[in-house]
């Protein structure tokens, strides 16, 4: 199983997932201080996006423990004030100049292809990252 780990399909089989309940915390905690700064996260969760509501709750997560204020939003937020933190959840919509917070799709692959060659049934939690680019 590769991506998104079904806890409730039995059976003894290999995994390598993301943990969308806490990985966008654990990647933003890396940036935390940047974020505090500016004090307003801003997530817009458009309707496409796969794990969204799941991955809210991991910004929710971050946001009590950062002290910054955050604001869920179903498209473009009305206002955007200097130091707005504005986080985009739509599994689309990648640009060149877009901060993205990301699994490592080619180590996910590579693990992937290494438990089929050595036959292994393993359970791992594959890396998630932010990937800084101009706009952060």
């Amino acid at each position: 199983m590769v991506d998104n780990w079904l806890r409730e399909v039995p059976g003894n089989y290999g995994v390598v997932y993301q943990d969308f309940a806490t990985d966008a915390c654990t990647a933003l905690m890396e940036v935390r201080d940047e974020i505090a700064a500016g004090g307003r996260l801003k997530v817009m969760v458009m309707p496409q996006s796969l794990y969204g509501s799941v991955i809210v709750k991991s910004l929710k997560a971050f946001a009590e423990h950062a002290g910054v204020d955050i604001a869920e939003y179903r498209s473009v937020p009305p206002v955007l004030e200097r130091g707005d933190v504005v986080l985009l959840l739509n599994s689309q919509l990648v640009l060149g100049g877009l901060t993205v917070l990301s699994t490592d799709f080619p180590a996910m692959g590579r693990s992937a292809a290494q438990m089929i060659l050595e036959g292994c049934l393993s359970k791992i939690h594959n890396p998630f990252r932010l990937v800084r680019r101009k706009t952060f």
